[in-house]
């Protein structure tokens, strides 16, 4: 058998403006994992959700091993957004079943936008959602806070079968993530303020006095939470139409990084908790209620 990187470099030489993309080779081999990993899709019946957001496909394969290793039944969603993923999403639509359900969407509002609308597709009833979502990968401290953040989601069937008990035994928890990423709100809010605070005047529905100082968001929105928390935020977002804001400006000020640190704020609004997970090592954790948000930025916590 002729090892590929040879073939490929004999072919290069002998047609020289012909251009090979190791990028797709690598997706080819993604979707074919993708394929097998789908095949325990399908049994009817679930304990939880996951929404999985795609955009950014380097290290996807990444992600798929974290879901895919979980065996506790569980409803896949699976959003993909960018017209240059759209063969993508093709490639991998043939493989949707009972518990895998794959949507296009156009390319607005990150991964909040998709995040929302899903929940319009999901079961009436109440249910336990685990957000995840793939982020550009830039450096060392990027792909670390990825790890962490996947950990805290699904880092094995143990974790997620206490995570899933915890809901279940305090019905006041609404949100949960991990201790490292659980950030001071006051202090990362940068240029988002006033769409903040005039979103949590809505969906308060009364004057309400934030302490900023004591409360935090998960930064990179990969969280557990219950999903009736989100339906209110959805609503008043589709009536003052920003929905269909294509704000995707890459500085940190906008309806959407402003959405994110808001996340944090909703159990508040409904009287619930938030608490976080700390490892101590790949096996070892716990969970701590009410946990104070740090004043770390991301770039100074691993």
């Amino acid at each position: 058998m002729i090892p590929w990187l040879f073939l490929k470099k004999q072919i290069e030489s002998l047609f020289p403006k012909i251009q090979f993309d190791d990028k797709m080779e690598n997706i080819t081999d993604t979707v074919n994992y993708f394929k097998k990993g789908s095949k325990k899709y399908g049994n009817g019946y679930y304990y939880f959700i996951i929404h999985f957001h795609i955009y950014y496909l380097d290290q996807l394969r990444l992600y798929l091993e974290y879901i895919f290793k979980i065996k506790v039944a569980h409803l896949l969603v699976i959003t993909v957004t960018g017209k240059k993923n759209k063969n993508f999403y093709k490639m991998i639509k043939s493989f949707e079943n009972i518990n895998l359900k794959i949507l296009f969407f156009e390319n607005e509002g990150y991964d909040i936008l998709p995040f929302l609308k899903v929940l319009s597709i999901l079961p009436k009833k109440d249910c336990l959602l685990a957000k995840v979502h793939t982020k550009n990968i830039r450096d060392k401290v990027t792909l670390e806070w990825i790890n962490e953040g996947l950990r805290s989601i699904l880092a094995s069937d143990v974790y997620v079968e206490s995570v899933i008990r915890s809901f279940d035994s305090d019905k006041s928890l609404l949100m949960l993530g991990s201790k490292k990423l659980y950030k001071n709100t006051k202090k990362f809010m940068y240029e988002n303020e006033e769409f903040f605070c005039y979103m949590c005047s809505l969906l308060s529905n009364r004057k309400y006095t934030i302490d900023m100082n004591a409360t935090g968001f998960f930064a990179g929105s990969m969280f557990w939470a219950k999903k009736s928390i989100f339906l209110e935020l959805r609503d008043q977002m589709r009536d003052l139409k920003f929905e269909n804001s294509i704000q995707n400006s890459g500085s940190d000020g906008s309806i959407w990084h402003a959405v994110e640190r808001i996340f944090g704020m909703l159990p508040l609004f409904y009287g619930g908790t938030i608490s976080t997970v700390d490892f101590s090592s790949t096996v070892d954790f716990k969970f701590a209620q009410n946990p104070r948000p740090s004043l770390l930025p991301v770039t100074h916590t691993f």
